[in-house]
């Protein structure tokens, strides 16, 4: 029997994929195949030579060479040589008549087959992301998306899209929406997923991306949405394959677009986003991938969604795939929002909040966390601090009516609710909390402080020098396990920092008879609104029912 040595360059010859390790067995396996066909040694690398030219010039392997290529993969990966071995021939053929490889590109895409497996079997990359990862590796072969999906279909790899997959993953989402958003509406939700994309990496505006795509137009106070839902619908569908797989997302045909998961998907849209037919047909037909080329063949009504969407999917595909994943996952959030904006208003809220609701929704809030995602506590906190910080009387409030999950940062808020008074150099910020207030949920404030502090310094130091503010930020909530310490030096200035139950602080306050105004303003009518989830004001209506019955 020839050494392992002797039979290395023969076994390299043939090009074949062997994993590492395995030459020393490959190269055994050969040998047997060759002198079980009685081939003497000296005769191996002439008779393979002449093989391989044979195969190269007929496109017809011998059964000869047949035997001994099959006998080399079957010992080249212990998981997958066998199934590759079965196809491999089979394969070549179909990489050279229906993907117009010609004879060395085929033998050398096939010399990448195990590490094609390993990226689809165990990373989870999709046969778009292997083509375009291969293709940097190995520019000669001239990868596609197809060529890889042929090779993964012929040994049971390729990748696909389930449709109870699809559908647990919108229920997981839309659980998740409410707490993400709370009562965000779209531009603030917008806001805070642009917010997450910058952290996970993404360049580029995607508040801007995002607005052009759900076409978000605030006019007069009043939010307005004329969104291109097929442009939504593609992108969701594009973001349910990135939770599932490393796929280069531009690439809008390798998961079935017209399939049972998708057109599931678009079916769940509501009647006041529906759109007739398939959005992928109607807007991307024959079209492999999407680029500013697809969206500048758009009519001029659809250019800034078409262009918007090529951005979004074009920078969240040259992102890592987890934090793609995580993107993704906000993205669909996003649309789900969307969705819930355009349900019929469900759950009205009284017409009327007078002195017996204002009491019972005081109560409630100062008995403890009242389960509506700190949306009621931080409305009553607008109502009772607005009274106390009149405008009237010099104070300029920044954040009132803002949603509970509205970043500071933009605003350049020291608290959920901040009022600053010129005259006095005084500035009061208060801080709601739904539950019990921790020394990890102020240090988070305060690291956030830190930041809005820089923003804000400009504009205080324009009306007087920093260290002649007096500036205080009060926490609410409705336990405290820890009370913040009583001063935080920032920048020099000195920010005094204190906590008070809302129980203790509504004894402050006014009676309910002198609220009404109040409430009407910073409780009910956001309350009533579009933007806040119906969940929250069924919460609210329950805790009204014993007044109401009075």
């Amino acid at each position: 029997m020839a050494s392992a040595g002797q039979l290395r360059p023969l076994l390299r010859s043939l090009l074949l994929p062997i994993r590492s390790g395995q030459e020393c067995a490959c190269g055994i396996a050969l040998a047997q195949a060759l002198k079980a066909k009685g081939i003497s040694f000296h005769e191996f690398s002439p008779s393979i030579a002449n093989e391989i030219d044979a195969w190269q010039e007929s496109g017809l392997p011998s059964d000869l060479f047949k035997t001994v290529v099959v006998a080399v993969l079957k010992r080249a990966d212990n998981s997958h040589g066998v199934p590759v071995a079965n196809c491999y021939f089979t394969l070549h053929r179909k990489l050279v008549e229906a993907h117009l490889m010609s004879h060395f590109q085929a033998t050398a895409f096939l010399s990448h087959i195990f590490l094609i497996v390993d990226l689809a079997a165990d990373e989870g990359l999709s046969s778009a992301q292997i083509a375009k990862l291969l293709a940097e590796i190995d520019p000669r072969v001239g990868f596609s998306r197809q060529s890889i999906a042929t090779a993964l279909q012929a040994v049971k790899l390729e990748p696909g899209l389930e449709l109870k997959n699809v559908q647990r993953l919108f229920t997981r989402d839309q659980n998740s929406e409410l707490k993400a958003f709370a009562d965000a509406d779209l531009a603030t939700a917008i806001q805070l997923v642009s917010d997450k994309a910058s952290r996970l990496g993404f360049e580029g505006n995607m508040e801007m991306a995002l607005t052009d795509l759900l076409r978000v137009n605030i006019s007069a106070g009043q939010e307005e949405t004329f969104a291109y839902v097929p442009y939504l619908q593609i992108l969701h569908y594009q973001c349910v394959i990135a939770d599932a797989f490393d796929h280069a997302i531009t690439d809008l045909y390798e998961f079935a677009p017209r399939g049972r998961a998708a057109l599931w998907l678009f079916d769940q849209y509501p009647p006041a986003l529906a759109t007739a037919g398939n959005p992928f047909l109607n807007n991307a037909k024959s079209v492999e991938r999407i680029d500013e080329s697809w969206a500048r063949s758009k009519k001029p009504s659809e250019l800034p969604g078409a262009s918007a969407l090529v951005f979004v999917l074009s920078g969240m595909e040259v992102m890592s795939f987890a934090a793609r994943r995580e993107l993704a996952r906000w993205v669909r959030l996003l649309l789900h929002r969307l969705m819930r904006l355009k349900e019929l208003l469900a759950d009205p809220i009284p017409a009327v909040l007078a002195s017996p609701e204002i009491k019972s929704i005081l109560d409630a809030v100062a008995t403890g966390n009242t389960c509506t995602f700190g949306i009621l506590e931080q409305r009553v906190l607008d109502a009772l601090v607005s009274g106390k910080h009149l405008q009237a009387a010099g104070w300029r409030g920044r954040g009132l009516k803002d949603s509970v999950n509205a970043t500071n940062l933009s605003q350049r808020k020291l608290g959920d609710i901040d009022f600053q008074h010129a005259a006095s150099l005084e500035i009061v910020a208060y801080e709601a909390h739904g539950g019990e207030l921790s020394t990890v949920y102020i240090d988070e404030h305060v690291r956030t402080l830190r930041k809005v502090f820089k923003r804000r310094k400009e504009e205080l130091i324009g009306i007087a020098e920093l260290d002649r503010w007096k500036i205080r930020i009060v926490f609410v909530a409705h336990k405290l396990a820890d009370h913040p310490r009583p001063l935080e030096i920032i920048d020099g200035v000195k920010i005094e920092l204190s906590a008070v139950t809302f129980r203790d602080f509504f004894a402050t306050c006014p009676p309910p008879g002198a609220l009404e105004a109040e409430f009407e303003e910073y409780v009910r009518l956001p309350l009533s609104a579009k933007r806040m989830p119906h969940e929250v004001r069924q919460v609210v209506n329950s805790l009204l029912q014993p007044a109401l019955a009075i």
